[in-house]
């Protein structure tokens, strides 16, 4: 996980907005460090988005081809942790982490935290 977290993988931060909305923001993973990971957001227009903590789950997954889908899904907490528009970082602190790969189909997800 740490190995696949390093590289940066590229994905999606969903949370709830004020009004109940599921928002689903295109980012980047930065980095991990004590089970928390630090994301890269790609659009500006949702700044007051994460002017506050929220509930959040980042999605990121790399492939070649289909048969090489690999990915982690995080969800936890979600907090601003600086930047600047169109490139605000947010802090999500990973309460739930689970990998996925379609490389073999019969295993299913596999839960790392809970």
């Amino acid at each position: 996980l740490a190995t696949f977290l390093a590289a940066g993988p590229l994905g999606a931060l969903c949370v709830t907005d004020d009004e109940g909305r599921l928002v689903a923001v295109p980012a980047r993973i930065l980095d991990e460090h004590g089970g928390t990971l630090r994301v890269e957001l790609a659009a500006a227009d949702l700044t007051s988005t994460f002017e506050q903590p929220r509930r959040g789950c980042v999605v990121a997954d790399t492939f070649e081809s289909y048969e090489g889908i690999r990915g982690v899904i995080a969800r936890g907490p979600a907090a601003p942790a600086g930047g600047v528009a169109p490139h605000l970082i947010v802090a999500l602190t990973m309460a739930r982490t689970a990998t996925f790969s379609f490389a073999d189909d019969r295993q299913g997800p596999k839960v790392l935290r809970q």
